[in-house]
């Protein structure tokens, strides 16, 4: 999926799923999630979430799945659905930086300022990386 061969990767799930059981199988509905994800179809992204969080066997997974989720969003210009998810995300796990610095990206697409400058505080306070900076250069820009 990662390289890019659908073909194969197709192939390769549909065996797997010709067992009925695959589909409680955690790590095959994440990667159905991945392989849709990469498809860009949200329906299918939408019902192998599901699949993997009835999958999920432990609190990590759970999250896990959650936060690629997040992610689908955010890659897809969900910004209002990002924002809700994140921060949801940002209770269970407040000291994730690169969260913090997704929520000011997608404040920032909605100029959304006040809390784009919060969450990109928030970010290099936990970690200082490039990205964040970044987004703090273009804040301060406009």
């Amino acid at each position: 999926i990662q390289s890019g061969q659908f073909g194969i990767a197709r192939r390769l799930l549909d065996k797997l799923a010709a067992d009925p059981r695959s589909q409680k199988y955690f790590f095959y509905c994440i990667t159905e999630f991945f392989y849709w994800d990469r498809l860009g179809n949200l329906q299918k992204v939408q019902t192998w979430h599901e699949r993997a969080m009835a999958a999920a066997t432990n609190s990590m997974q759970h999250y896990f799945v959650r936060h690629i989720f997040a992610e689908f969003y955010l890659n897809n210009r969900f910004y209002l659905d990002y924002i809700k998810a994140a921060q949801e995300l940002a209770r269970i796990s407040p000291g994730d930086p690169w969260l913090w610095h997704n929520l000011s990206i997608a404040h920032y697409e909605l100029k959304q300022f006040p809390e784009a400058e919060f969450c990109n505080q928030k970010a290099p306070s936990l970690m200082d990386f490039g990205a964040a900076q970044e987004i703090r250069e273009l804040l301060r820009r406009r």
